[in-house]
């Protein structure tokens, strides 16, 4: 949800069912002090969030984006960025190999897109990226996020996380 979203949310809640303490467990987007400030007052201290752990931000990355959007990019956008990145590269080589579309084929093409071997292609080399996975070359995604380690059944082995709490009305970040 927004911050507007989840705010409001959190103080109908409050509302409609007084001062009972609930556990809330926030996405990436949510961690900023907006979110707290702009809920009643205690009721989100304690709940934990989850964040994407960006490893090595890329300077030209950076500097695009906020180019692009006048904004430095959160942490989060460089997780949802290789996930369009990675799900595009992927439907170039199902499509390549199947000619079609399918779900088993859609993972089979992730994990061979995230798969170390192949022509490495970076964020900045999407065009070129699809042009080989179209053709049939193997490639390698290298994410912005870090390194995207697939098992066989398209799971993410090792994901870059971290993890942050409110507490007394404001962000805190490495809870336990």
């Amino acid at each position: 949800a927004s911050v507007e979203s989840a705010a409001r949310f959190v103080n109908d809640l409050s509302t409609a069912v007084g001062d009972e303490k609930w556990h809330y467990f926030l996405s990436p987007f949510l961690e900023t002090p907006v979110f707290p400030q702009n809920t009643v007052p205690g009721a989100v201290n304690g709940a934990l969030g989850i964040g994407v752990l960006a490893t090595g931000v890329d300077e030209a990355f950076f500097e695009k984006y906020k180019e692009e959007w006048s904004t430095e990019p959160l942490d989060g956008t460089y997780f949802y960025y290789d996930a369009a990145a990675l799900t595009m590269l992927s439907l170039a080589r199902m499509f390549h190999l199947e000619g079609s579309y399918s779900k088993d084929g859609f993972n089979d093409a992730i994990v061979s897109v995230a798969y170390r071997q192949g022509i490495q292609v970076k964020w900045n080399q999407l065009s070129q990226g699809l042009q080989y996975a179209a053709s049939g070359t193997e490639i390698s995604y290298s994410g912005l996020s870090g390194p995207l380690l697939f098992d066989e059944g398209g799971q993410q082995q090792k994901a870059s996380v971290k993890y942050w709490t409110v507490q007394a009305g404001k962000v805190v970040d490495d809870a336990q």
